[in-house]
């Protein structure tokens, strides 16, 4: 068994407060910490550029070491977003449904080596 299989983190497409990501980046921060977060994540958390955390940061336009001191003095999610609302730059509602409608449309399949399908034939990133 994998390290992904034994541990299970938010789909990447789930949202929180609206923003496409969080969850997921959240649940990943939080493991790092207590060790817990599968090998094939860990070298791209809250890591800038063109990486998913990457995506979060520059839309956001928070830095990615006050975000994770956020998560992690959080006890909850709600926590979490409330910190990100007060420090993410202001996006118009067009914004954030152009963000949601990009990330719904993304497939990395074209753009990245390294998939791998599972049995159900869904997409798993090796990040």
């Amino acid at each position: 068994m994998s390290d992904a299989e034994k541990v299970q983190l938010r789909s990447p497409r789930e949202s929180l407060g609206g923003y496409v990501l969080f969850p997921q980046l959240i649940d990943k921060v939080r493991l790092l910490a207590k060790k817990q977060l599968p090998r094939e994540y860990v070298a791209n958390v809250l890591k800038p550029g063109n990486t998913i955390d990457g995506r979060f940061l520059t839309y956001t336009g928070v830095d990615a070491e006050p975000l994770r001191q956020a998560i992690l003095s959080s006890q909850t999610d709600e926590e979490v977003l409330a910190w990100i609302q007060t420090h993410a730059k202001l996006a118009t509602a067009e914004e954030e449904q152009a963000w949601a409608d990009q990330l719904a449309d993304y497939r990395p399949e074209n753009q990245c080596e390294g998939l791998q399908s599972d049995f159900a034939g869904r997409t798993i990133f090796i990040l």
